[in-house]
């Protein structure tokens, strides 16, 4: 078949299309995942409305507040905004031993005030510690009560152990998951939509439940101790301890996503929680009256400032390296057309 300049054209142009926009970067190319992993967090139905891979030397404020209250009665902790720290590109919830406020432990928690929402997707990789009496864990926590929150406990006494809440309160579905968390980081999801509810671990269903709740919430992370599930650090807890997490993704409900079958949800035993009493907390933006409680919002109020949208998941993960891959492959794709030209230049001379 002769070749034409027509022909060459086509195929030069195909080449090029498919290595520009067909590149896939082989495993490790993302800074903190795998190419896979990343593209995993496109979901249809969700838009990614906020993205923090904590790269700075302090708490972004116009999303971030930190929790500032006592916490399970005297054995409790104190939440303390000093315990929240941001270094090495990790957040870093840190429980010490220190007095303050009638209490033998202080500990650090942040809530994103600013993206409170009905239904949404969240997102965090982290590190637990080990040690009993630390109780380190992602919420979703409405404004006022607790009847609505939502849990991801994770403690490493000894045996490292999940608790899944969905719904705290009287009528609340769980699981309880054995597992190894404190020995890297791991990725953690909430999906929230109507008619279902599902949390993951490292991509992996672990909880499934056809209720949803219909009240708006805010994410949460911290570190509790002193209740009736968790207990107090004893002689071989080593502190200071951090809740060490990566990055956080929170997604915007958008679309149709298909609803649970069925709950697959055990019930959580009544006593995991202790009821939660009001307190109140001051703070430089606000002063309100909240429930005092894992998860609970106790710094006072949403910070002021707008909230910042990304629209590209993967383009969140630490200036991860796009567009060299694609600049590379586009060059050889005109290198390579470039010869076939010349080539078919020449046979048709001769």
């Amino acid at each position: 078949m002769p070749i034409t300049l027509r022909r060459l054209i086509a195929v030069a142009g195909a080449f090029v299309t498919v290595a520009s926009v067909g590149f896939v970067p082989l495993a490790g190319a993302w800074p903190g995942g795998t190419a896979a992993a990343v593209a995993a967090t496109a979901q249809p139905g969700w838009r990614l409305a906020f993205s923090d891979d904590f790269n700075g030397s302090s708490l972004d404020r116009s999303h971030w507040d930190t929790y500032e209250g006592p916490y399970a009665g005297a054995s409790g902790n104190y939440w303390r905004p000093d315990d929240v720290l941001v270094s090495g590109g990790k957040l870093r919830i840190r429980i010490q031993k220190r007095s303050f406020g009638g209490r033998s432990y202080t500990s650090g928690g942040v809530s994103d005030y600013a993206l409170s929402q009905t239904y949404g997707r969240y997102q965090f990789r982290a590190r637990i510690p080990k040690g009993k009496g630390i109780d380190s864990y992602g919420t979703l926590w409405p404004k006022d009560g607790d009847a609505d929150a939502t849990l991801v406990e994770l403690l490493a006494p000894g045996g490292e152990s999940a608790y899944l809440t969905n719904a705290y309160g009287s009528g609340r579905t769980g699981r309880t998951i054995g597992g190894n968390f404190s020995d890297a980081f791991h990725t953690y999801t909430i999906e929230w939509s109507p008619g279902r509810f599902r949390i993951l671990f490292d991509g992996t269903v672990w909880l499934s439940d056809s209720h949803a709740s219909k009240v708006a919430k805010n994410f949460g992370l911290a570190i509790g101790s002193g209740d009736n599930l968790t207990g107090t650090p004893n002689a071989s807890t080593a502190l200071p301890a951090f809740f060490e997490v990566d990055w956080v993704r929170i997604w915007r409900y958008t679309g149709e996503v298909a609803a649970a079958t069925a709950t697959t949800a055990i019930r959580a035993p009544a006593t995991t929680r202790p009821k939660p009493a009001p307190t109140t907390s001051t703070t430089a933006a606000d002063t309100t009256t909240t429930a005092q409680a894992a998860g609970t919002d106790l710094s006072g109020g949403a910070p002021s400032t707008g909230l910042a949208l990304a629209t590209d998941p993967a383009s969140q993960r630490r200036s991860a390296p796009r567009g060299l891959p694609i600049l590379v492959a586009v060059i050889s794709g005109v290198t390579v057309a470039s010869s076939l030209l010349a080539l078919g230049l020449r046979r048709s001379r001769g």
